[in-house]
């Protein structure tokens, strides 16, 4: 292999590198295109499919925690003159979690 290349006259010494560079060059430049075509579907994926299904699992934990402090509340309400609006405070934000937790497992395939 060395000696069929030093048998090569000056011209195709200097070229044989050159080429094989620019052959590597094209490769790296297709596979970095490939890749970036990847990310970008990958990133719209995220954006149209997953981001809105996080924010309605978001919303249903906030729906949640909402619950809990009105339930905490009605506990702690010794007089009993918020107890109506408690329970339901209480019972929308369940209902809502609910609602959210079902929207988003049909959102999932």
């Amino acid at each position: 292999m060395l000696q069929s290349f030093a048998d090569l006259n000056f011209r195709w010494k200097i070229a044989l590198p050159i080429l094989l560079l620019a052959v590597l060059l094209i490769i790296t430049g297709a596979l970095g295109m490939q890749t970036i075509r990847s990310v970008a579907s990958a990133s719209e994926a995220l954006s149209r499919h997953h981001l809105p299904a996080i924010t309605l699992l978001l919303n249903a934990d906030r729906d949640l925690y909402q619950a809990f402090v009105a339930e905490r509340s009605l506990l702690s309400d010794e007089n009993g003159r918020q107890g109506d609006a408690l329970r339901k405070s209480h019972a929308e934000n369940l209902q809502q979690s609910y609602d959210r937790v079902h929207k988003y497992a049909a959102t999932q395939q």
